[in-house]
């Protein structure tokens, strides 16, 4: 018989040991509460973030387009007059347009600077100037205690801000040109240069159909003007008349450069000589055309050499300036004279000088697209 034996005071059944119960489990909630007051904080405070964010995105952009549209509307008029309370009322008008949410949206006075940039600090500390002809649109939008109310906030409260301000400003300049594109507005009429830029000119200045010119005291100088003709040498008259009143056609720009005449087919630069056709005077094909333009800005080209006669002649253009012409009375009931005087011209067809100090090689009076520079 097999017996079975056991150590004294050692019990042969198998014994569980005690678990102390755990108290993690219940401190739990709490830590829960305590976190969700700053979760739920940086939550509504992302919000009223995100909006506001939003919110100056929109006003920027609202600045952006006030500033272009003012820019735009800086351009003078033939004369040169430049109507600043239009700028105004088209940097107002845009703004309210783009930020329609709010009712009577208002730019101040004093957040509208217009005037002149400085040339020579235009990559540095851009500076506004107040004198000469104005170029330049700086706008500045906000919403604070001065002006269209600070922003709502949504949560701010629970950090004691219940609104936030918020402002952008933005600045335009209308671009100067450096070359004509087909479309452009210019008029195959050449004017000699030490004419038109000799400082003791005076203008206006009168042309005679037999291209001689008078000036104001009503003395004949010895250079005289003449018409020029962009482009094909074919039905000269039509292509002349179709420049008078719209300018620049694509096959005449086509015509120049299969010709050698210019360097790029899609445009004339304006720092670049070029030597083209012409005719002294007036011809008789433009009598009917001319008055249809009276008093409307142009691009002439000016030029300082000629070479040849008759059919042959052409002149060497070296510059454009921008003019506008009216008809007046001559001694001869047979000829045609027209006054000739500095103008200024706003047109989109024009490619912009993308450097901002430029100075040299212009067109003198012509302005193109604006851009915005901040």
């Amino acid at each position: 018989m097999a017996h079975s034996f056991s150590k004294p005071g050692i019990s042969s059944q198998s014994t569980t040991r005690p678990h102390k119960r755990s108290t993690r489990t219940g401190n739990l909630p709490i830590l829960v509460a305590v976190l969700l007051v700053p979760i739920v904080g940086m939550l509504a405070l992302s919000v009223d973030v995100g909006y506001s964010m939003r919110k100056h995105d929109e006003l920027q952009r609202a600045a952006d387009l006030a500033a272009l549209a003012g820019a735009r509307h800086l351009v003078p008029d033939v004369v040169g007059n430049q109507d600043i309370e239009l700028v105004r009322a088209k940097i107002q008008e845009t703004a309210q347009s783009r930020l329609s949410d709010l009712d009577g949206f208002t730019v101040l006075d004093d957040d509208i600077t217009i005037g002149r940039y400085d040339t020579a600090t235009a990559y540095t500390n851009f500076t506004i100037k107040s004198n000469g002809v104005f170029d330049t649109v700086r706008v500045t939008l906000r919403r604070d205690e001065s002006a269209n109310n600070p922003l709502p906030l949504f949560f701010g409260g629970i950090f004691g801000i219940v609104e936030s301000e918020a402002m952008a400003t933005a600045t335009a300049v209308v671009q100067r040109p450096v070359a004509i594109r087909p479309g452009a507005d210019i008029l195959p009429f050449a004017i000699p240069a030490e004419v038109w830029l000799n400082e003791d000119a005076e203008t206006p200045l009168s042309l005679r159909s037999d291209g001689k010119i008078v000036n104001a005291k009503g003395q004949v100088l010895a250079k005289d003007w003449g018409t020029i003709d962009f482009g094909t040498r074919r039905n000269e008259a039509a292509n002349l008349n179709y420049q008078v009143l719209n300018g620049l056609h694509e096959s005449h720009m086509t015509e120049l450069y299969r010709d050698g005449r210019i360097q790029i087919r899609s445009t004339i630069d304006s720092r670049q000589e070029i030597w083209v056709r012409a005719k002294a005077g007036l011809p008789q094909e433009l009598t009917d055309t001319i008055p249809l333009i009276e008093e409307k800005a142009r691009l002439v080209p000016l030029y300082t050499q000629s070479f040849g006669d008759g059919r042959e002649l052409e002149f060497k253009i070296v510059d454009w300036v921008v003019v506008a012409f009216k008809r007046t009375s001559s001694q001869n009931s047979d000829d045609i004279m027209l006054e000739v005087r500095p103008s200024y011209l706003y047109d989109g067809l024009l490619r912009p000088c993308q450097d901002l100090c430029a100075e040299e090689g212009l067109i003198v009076g012509a302005y193109t697209s604006p851009v915005l520079i901040d």
